[in-house]
């Protein structure tokens, strides 16, 4: 694995869907009829509605295979858990089958992330404030932004507001949700969220791929979910009904780094808990930086990545 492209590009992707359109539309087979036009509005407020109803998820069952380097031909397979809720709080833990202590840990909450990867050329664990993260004091050898993790699990809020533009995708049945922003570090993106237009199976996901782009069109992450299942997340304000909501449950995530370094990770998903209750406890031990024997914890503000021959490697220099 190379230094920290294993660590950021499982941290920015996971994915999710929900029950489909809220109140507009309930799609149904179709075979070689064309399908409707939508707007903008109609797919924003569906991811909308699936976001209000997931607080927090956990998966007490995260099995991840991961290949890096320009062929993708560095192999692991490790085995964890992963926790997340609104705003900000997010932890991966994974290790070896065979090993008690964690390979990987990566995690977040209001003020801080952190990623640790034990086998991975030092720093193997590395923190930044968001403050500094948003002011560009940090750095960080691809591009990164931590909103990444919740659009990924379903648990973004769309800006109504914003500017989208909508593609229909007739051959591949489909819909392209598109809007332009930028990262934290002041880069041009664009995202594109891809959306089944008709019912397929059980196990079909609804929301199908999530897709970023650099400015000059470049693709620099995708998540394709390739299982789905739908799971009740409380109750309907308005109806009473319970909501229903689509997770994943096995997804397929690429990353294209710099120097033409690649990484793919295949992650199956399962025992999962919805909105569980609150446990203080539970909730400060999951989602406080935590102490790593061995490591030697850096923040990224005072630190500066530089290429080597090999290509994005860190350096040592300090600011």
């Amino acid at each position: 694995m190379r230094t920290l492209t294993l660590l950021i590009a499982v941290v920015t992707l996971s994915f999710g869907g929900c029950e489909w359109f809220k109140g507009t539309l309930k799609p149904k087979p179709v075979h070689g009829s064309a399908i409707p036009e939508q707007t903008p509005e109609t797919i924003v407020n569906y991811l909308n509605h699936q976001s209000a109803a997931i607080q927090s998820i956990e998966f007490d069952s995260v099995n991840v295979s991961a290949a890096s380097g320009p062929l993708l031909q560095q192999m692991v397979t490790l085995e964890g858990d992963l926790y997340c809720a609104k705003p900000r709080d997010f932890r991966l833990r994974a290790g070896l089958k065979v090993s008690s202590s964690d390979e990987v840990d990566i995690g977040s909450n209001d003020k801080y992330f952190w990623m640790f990867a034990k086998r991975v050329q030092e720093p193997n664990y590395v923190f930044c404030s968001y403050d500094d993260f948003a002011t560009g004091k940090a750095q960080l050898p691809i591009p990164f932004d931590t909103d990444w993790v919740l659009q990924a699990l379903g648990m973004t809020t769309y800006d109504p507001s914003a500017k989208y533009t909508i593609e229909t995708r007739q051959s591949d049945r489909e819909y392209w949700l598109i809007s332009e922003g930028t990262t934290p570090q002041g880069m041009p993106v664009k995202k594109i969220t891809v959306v089944a237009a008709d019912a397929r199976g059980a196990n079909a996901p609804w929301v199908k791929k999530h897709v970023v782009m650099d400015g000059k069109g470049k693709t620099i992450a995708t998540a394709e979910i390739v299982r789905a299942k739908n799971v009740t997340a409380g109750t309907d304000p308005q109806t009473g009904r319970p909501t229903v909501v689509q997770i994943p449950t096995e997804l397929i995530l690429t990353f294209q780094g710099s120097d033409n370094q690649k990484m793919k990770l295949n992650l199956t998903l399962g025992r999962e808990t919805i909105n569980a209750p609150t446990d203080e406890r539970k909730h400060n031990y999951l989602f406080t930086k935590p102490t790593i024997p061995g490591s030697n914890p850096v923040n990224l503000a005072d630190y500066r990545f530089s290429p080597t021959a090999r290509g994005q490697a860190p350096s040592r220099s300090r600011r």
